[in-house]
């Protein structure tokens, strides 16, 4: 079945989208929204009233996931989810993960208002902690049952302090793992979001079709030399583990542009110790996070990062230790919703284009769980993460409606 004539409410979305962007916005017109924060739960509180307006059923999860569920005639049905994420970033744009929310809102709402009668429930559902104030993925995680066991302990930041937030926010931290629900009962799950990039904006194309995310590595490299005397020691005679830092730096910015032109490599932060300009650098400790599209390419690519390290530190008379801390997995969006995606697209005669995303989402983690996909809107600048992202209005409606239709093709095939 097509319903080409089908089109969402693109006056209450923009009234949704302007109620929402005052609940944590900064002075400098940024927003906010830490998750488990005061202002995340405003956030949640605000949505809530939508759902229940719309007339749906409000479901909270114990991990503090928050839906909306248009229920179908059949109670044994399947359930689509569709959504992403309401919380932020420290000063973050408007549209990050707010915009999936509501536009898997309204899209429930138009299908609910035209009476169509779908065989599968319909669910859209704001994560909790998407953007890893205490834990990246936690609802997510929570949701497949891939949450850790001792996630209390490797969150950011004091244990006691994750423990306090989850308790203000009426989420019993020893019952987070009763949120995991099975996979035999969901049909699917997929997302819209800002590119936070200019691919689409620069190439002209209004949709992006997301065919797999990066995975992503992080490690901690410690350069060990021998302090000494920064004016008495001889330049040949030295062992200064800030120079043998930034040769790695330097060469594995190289080797990943010029060997892995599809991975990329962020350097975020280096503590020189014993920091003083009179001494010689005795150690230094640098992260690095790469990431790649492709998993065995992101495997091989940070074998090569280690080996360069030890190539430096030998350069430069030291030794040196790498510990990952963090790693996900690359993920591969489905078959089956990229192609509902881009029959939604050619239904409703919007441009279109397959790309990776080089951010992570939601959807990854739900892609090892059920048929998962997502469906990028152009960014303007590419800019994310800050007060300035921003996207045409123009692109929401119409990923909005792209999303919508969708819906319809998982729902129905």
């Amino acid at each position: 079945m097509v319903f080409p004539n089908l089109k969402i409410n693109h006056e209450r979305l923009h009234a949704d989208f302007e109620q929402l962007s005052q609940i944590g916005l900064t002075a400098d017109n940024g927003i906010c929204r830490m998750a488990l924060s005061r202002e995340d739960l405003e956030a949640r509180a605000w949505f809530a009233d939508r759902i229940e307006e719309a007339g749906f059923l409000v479901h909270d999860d114990d991990a503090g996931n928050l839906s909306g569920i248009l229920l179908c005639d059949n109670p044994k049905a399947k359930t689509l989810l569709i959504g992403s994420h309401l919380d932020t970033v420290q000063n973050a744009g408007r549209y990050d993960g707010a915009v999936g929310v509501l536009a898997a809102l309204e899209s429930l709402r138009t299908i609910n208002e035209a009476g169509l009668k779908l065989p599968v429930h319909l669910e859209v559902i704001d994560f909790t902690d998407d953007e890893g104030a205490w834990q990246p993925m936690f609802g997510s995680l929570s949701l497949t049952g891939r949450l850790p066991k001792n996630y209390l302990r490797d969150a950011n930041g004091e244990m006691s302090s994750f423990r306090a937030a989850l308790v203000r926010a009426g989420i019993n931290p020893e019952h987070v793992h009763r949120a995991r629900r099975s996979p035999a009962d969901l049909a699917g799950y997929i997302e819209v979001h800002i590119e936070q990039g200019w691919r689409l904006e620069r190439s002209q194309v209004n949709i992006g079709v997301v065919t797999g995310i990066v995975g992503r590595s992080s490690y901690l490299f410690t350069f060990h030399g021998q302090a000494g005397h920064s004016g008495t020691t001889s330049m040949w005679e030295r062992k200064d583990a800030l120079q043998g830092a930034a040769l790695f730096v330097t060469r594995a910015h190289e080797l990943v542009r010029n060997s892995y032109p599809e991975g990329v490599i962020n350097c975020g932060n280096v503590e020189v110790k014993p920091g003083t300009r009179t001494i010689i650098p005795s150690e230094v400790r640098v992260t690095v996070e790469c990431r790649h599209v492709k998993q065995t390419l992101l495997e091989e690519m940070e074998r090569a990062l280690l080996d360069l390290a030890h190539e430096c530190a030998q350069a430069c008379y030291l030794t040196v230790m790498s510990d990952r801390f963090g790693h996900i997995a690359t993920a591969m969006m489905s078959d089956s919703v990229i192609e509902a995606i881009e029959k939604a697209c050619e239904q409703l005669d919007v441009t279109y284009t397959r790309l990776a995303s080089y951010a992570s989402h939601n959807a990854q983690v739900m892609s090892t769980f059920t048929e998962s996909g997502m469906l990028f809107i152009p960014s303007v600048n590419g800019i994310s993460h800050n007060p300035a992202e921003f996207s045409e209005w123009e692109d929401v409606v119409r990923g909005t409606n792209v999303l919508m239709h969708a819906i319809l093709n998982l729902a129905l095939r």
